[in-house]
């Protein structure tokens, strides 16, 4: 698939397998402390103003900072805070966001000193994290770091002792992440694998959001790929997280993660921007060391950067380092710990005009994977319907049908004739039977006889033998056709209506097969779409179920009975079955994606239902009925001779041709006037 193309080819080759062994040790003055250090170079962000800079910063950092301080209870790793930690963040009069960038932004605009911002930032919980970690009472271990190939001593309490992103922004503006991040487990906290949260979108200078699209690349943990995906939250972010979590044991664990970002630079009239928090601001683990590293395009430096580091509340570049590896790459590290809440935030300028343009087709794909659920099912949608009016041009002008056979039955045809089944339809099937030499019919004066001949009727349907049933009984032999027996002819009749009912509706389904076995393909095949692209065939079950359920709620609503009590009932049930199927398929797929599944089972049915009518997929039928009409017409000198009467008698009543086939002349075969007669005694 194209993302994989490229991405592999964005892939640098994997770093060495990294092993951590774990051994306790008593020398508690041999863990190492963080070093004091100081930005020597804290170049200014061009073009704006100190006073622009500072609302926009607010703004900035109340829309890219993942979760609010307040409110982290897994952050990036499946834990909660601390409930000392949640108590001080209780305690804070300020509302959240109020002190943002304080002292950071008086160091840029110049207008504290060093010694002032340091007053500035007593936080109740960080201190006494500090104190935790500056003072420790608990065990170390020998590790090795990814950084160093030497063992070092550092905390058995569970933290991230190594943290650091390579960024390298691509020329034409996508920007390739590589997180290398190490943490000590003992199943306090990590019970499984670690998380990651990402912004879903970021906030430009003119107040507007550009939304944010990510590209997974590769995953591995201590040198060995692991399943990891990007997928989209509820609460709008992406959360960087495991296919499947696995319980991790107790030790040191280095991952690896390389993903793309697209859309993440800024692009303005004179420059263009990049911005990121490098650890998320939600880990709820202390970050012991941190850093990162950006590698620009060409041969272009950055017209100003920052390091801003520390909680939402009170960030400061005091914190940060500024190091130039060589004229298009920098580094960017922490100068102490990373405390929970805190973020590792960095800004960076350059000219503009650098960054190309990315291809459409780039821009596309990246929608087409963002929203794929949607294409893939808007697609199958559109598919449906095209091939449905094509189709229906054709069955307009009777070209390319596939002509199924229809064995019809004298009721059967006049329901093709006039679009019903009445009187004449059951009197129809009275005239069959005796053509079959099933029953005689006899007429004396008033009186009209039915005479069983035979009880072999394995020949015919089964609602055909119960119409017989009906009227003979299982003993009797002569039928006497009047009032006192209407009640057996209407049930005889309600079986023969059946009959030729279900005939019909079978008939229009096979007419009707192609093209909802194609519609059907077609939303199958957009569904298989979404799980292969998505990489996910699970959800394919859920996706195929589902439907099914769908077309089942939709035929319950079709169907009508009899009773309309039957009738509520089943568009209750049929209701209740598909808002809670809809529940459950939105789930694994996007609301408006079950909107366009649902939509396409109404499309199909509206379409099948509108090729049934008698315009449609049946006019060839009608026109065939219309036809032998004609012919019975022409051959009616022949048919008024001899037995040919018995055999066309029942096709010429239901065609409405019998006054031109009653005849003057005696034939015993001719009984068009006897079952008028009937019909008329049972009007």
């Amino acid at each position: 698939m194209k993302k994989f193309f490229i991405a592999l080819c964005l892939v640098f080759a994997a770093n060495t397998n990294i092993a951590a062994k774990i051994m306790e040790i008593s020398d508690q003055a041999a863990i190492p402390q963080p070093q004091s250090q100081t930005q020597t170079d804290t170049p200014k962000i061009q073009n704006m103003s100190a006073e622009d800079l500072q609302k926009f910063l607010e703004e900035r950092v109340k829309s890219t900072v993942i979760e609010d301080s307040k409110n982290v209870t897994t952050g990036s790793i499946n834990s909660v805070r601390s409930p000392e930690a949640q108590k001080a963040l209780q305690e804070q009069n300020k509302p959240e966001f109020q002190k943002i960038y304080e002292a950071a932004l008086a160091k840029i605009a110049q207008r504290k000193s060093p010694q002032d911002i340091r007053q500035t930032q007593s936080i109740p919980q960080i201190e006494d994290q500090q104190k935790i970690w500056e003072k420790p009472n608990f065990a170390v271990i020998e590790a090795i770091l990814p950084d160093s190939p030497e063992k070092v001593l550092i905390p058995a309490k569970e933290h991230i002792p190594y943290l650091l992103t390579k960024i390298d922004i691509l020329p034409d503006g996508v920007v390739k992440f590589e997180e290398t991040i190490t943490v000590v487990a003992n199943g306090e906290k990590l019970k499984t694998g670690i998380h990651k949260s990402l912004p879903a979108s970021i906030l430009l200078r003119d107040g507007t959001r550009q939304e944010l699209d990510y590209t997974f690349v590769e995953a591995s943990l201590n040198g060995q790929p692991t399943d990891y995906k990007i997928i989209p939250q509820n609460n709008g972010g992406y959360l960087l997280t495991q296919k499947t979590e696995t319980p991790l044991n107790p030790g040191v664990y280095t991952y690896r993660f390389v993903y793309l970002v697209h859309n993440l630079m800024g692009i303005y009239p004179d420059f263009d921007e990049f911005y990121w928090d490098v650890t998320g601001s939600s880990w709820d683990l202390v970050v012991a060391k941190s850093g990162a590293t950006i590698t620009y395009p060409q041969t272009s430096e950055p017209l100003g950067q920052v390091v801003l580091i520390g909680t939402p509340e009170n960030l400061s570049p005091m914190w940060g380092n500024i190091i130039k590896l060589n004229p298009t790459s920098f580094g960017y590290r922490a100068t102490r710990p990373l405390f929970v809440g805190e973020g590792f935030h960095i800004i960076s300028s350059l000219p503009h005009g650098v960054l190309a343009e990315p291809p459409f087709g780039d821009w596309l794909f990246r929608k087409i994977e963002k929203h794929a659920d949607i294409v893939f099912c808007a697609l199958s949608l559109i598919a449906v319907i095209v091939g449905f009016v094509i189709s229906g041009h054709y069955i307009r002008r009777n070209v390319g049908q596939i002509k199924i056979n229809l064995k019809k039955s004298a009721p059967l045809l006049r329901l093709l004739y006039l679009g019903k089944y009445d009187a004449k339809s059951f009197g129809a099937f009275i005239l069959e039977m005796y053509k079959k030499n099933i029953i005689d019919i006899q007429q004396a004066g008033d009186t009209i006889l039915l005479v069983k001949r035979t009880d072999q009727t394995k020949s015919l349907s089964k609602n055909e033998q119960k119409a017989l049933s009906a009227m003979f009984g299982s003993n009797e032999a002569v039928f006497n056709v009047n009032k006192n027996n209407l009640i057996k002819i209407k049930r005889a009749s309600r079986f023969i209506e059946k009959d030729i009912r279900q005939s019909f509706n079978s008939f229009r389904f096979k007419l009707n097969l192609g093209y909802i076995l194609f519609s059907l393909a077609m939303l199958f095949a957009g569904e298989t779409g979404i799980a292969l692209f998505i990489q996910n065939l699970s959800i394919l079950r859920v996706l195929i179920s589902g439907t099914f359920v769908f077309i089942i709620g939709a035929l319950l609503f079709y169907i009508q009975f009899v009773s309309n009590l039957y009738n509520i009932v089943a568009k209750a049930v049929a209701t209740a079955f598909i808002l809670l199927t809809g529940i459950v398929v939105s789930s694994v797929i996007s609301p408006l994606a079950v909107l366009l599944i649902f939509g396409t089972i109404l499309v199909i049915f509206f379409f099948t239902s509108g090729y049934s009518k008698r315009t449609g997929l049946l006019k060839p039928y009608i026109d065939e009925a219309l036809k032998q009409k004609e012919y019975l017409l022409h051959q009616k000198d022949n048919i008024l001779l001899g037995k040919e009467i018995a055999n066309q008698q029942a096709n010429i009543l239901v065609l409405d041709l019998e006054k031109e086939f009653i005849s003057n002349k005696t034939n015993e075969y001719n009984k068009l006037s006897t079952i008028l007669d009937m019909i008329r005694k049972l009007g």
